[in-house]
């Protein structure tokens, strides 16, 4: 506003009847701050001060936007190492940025999301939040709780075995705990068979399935978590016998 005050001036919402607010200062110049509550276009179309009517130009279009949300939920179950998903389900307008929280550590930002429902990754037992949500517009809030429960994988192990054999080698015990997995990711498992509650490493049939060095990988499954552990044991399969002759040591000066 400029000229004399105090001033009055009136307004149209979507070119509806004017409204007319009167501004009390007696100053030559000022702003007022038009506060409004309903979207629509606004005009001012006309202004008079103490002396005379003046010019009034402009219009202005408010918009009124939803606050976005944001909601995660679900209860999972995983084994260590394996991570699930929560599906977080948000509204108001993409693109969206999230804020969440596992237990009570610190927030982790996410940015750059367009599809609804987004799909939070986690590996780590406890309960996950939405601390915060901002879509294109506004910022809102986060509502529900993800629980995750993690079981740990089961301890398992190849025990005692050596590292090389001769390819006419018989076949070898194998020991493992505990017992009632199986060795089919081995590098091939037609080299391991099972006997009455004893497993057994065939050298001669490891050559030449696969080669040497052998791989035997031996994996159980916890039937109660239905988590698997593994653990693997490189082994060397050599032709003919060999004998490995080392000079005697020598001093140097």
């Amino acid at each position: 506003l400029t000229g004399n005050g105090p001033w009055t001036f009136d307004y149209t919402l979507n070119g509806g009847p004017a409204t007319t607010v009167l501004v009390n200062q007696n100053l030559t110049s000022y702003t007022y701050n038009l506060a409004v509550d309903d979207p629509g276009i606004y005009k001012l179309v006309k202004v008079v001060d103490e002396d005379d009517e003046g010019c009034a130009y402009g219009t202005i279009n408010v918009q009124n936007y939803i606050l976005p949300t944001a909601t995660i939920s679900g209860t999972k179950k995983t084994c260590e190492g394996t991570a699930v998903t929560f599906d977080v389900a948000l509204t108001g307008s993409k693109p969206w940025s999230i804020s969440y929280r596992l237990n009570t550590q610190t927030p982790v930002p996410v940015s750059g999301i367009n599809t609804s429902p987004y799909k939070l990754s986690a590996t780590k037992a406890g309960n996950y939040t939405i601390t915060s949500v901002t879509d294109a517009h506004c910022q809102g809030t986060g509502t529900g709780v993800g629980s995750l429960t993690v079981d740990p994988l089961p301890l398992v192990s190849i025990i005692g075995m050596d590292t090389i054999f001769s390819i006419s080698t018989n076949a070898q015990p194998v020991n493992v705990n505990p017992f009632g997995g199986n060795f089919n990711l081995s590098d091939d498992h037609r080299a391991i068979l099972e006997d009455e509650g004893q497993w057994y490493f065939y050298p001669s049939i490891a050559y030449v399935l696969a080669g040497s060095p052998f791989w035997l990988r031996y994996s159980y499954t916890d039937p109660v978590t239905t988590c698997t552990g593994t653990d693997e044991h490189r082994v060397y399969i050599i032709q003919k016998a060999a004998e490995i002759l080392i000079d005697e040591p020598k001093e140097m000066y």
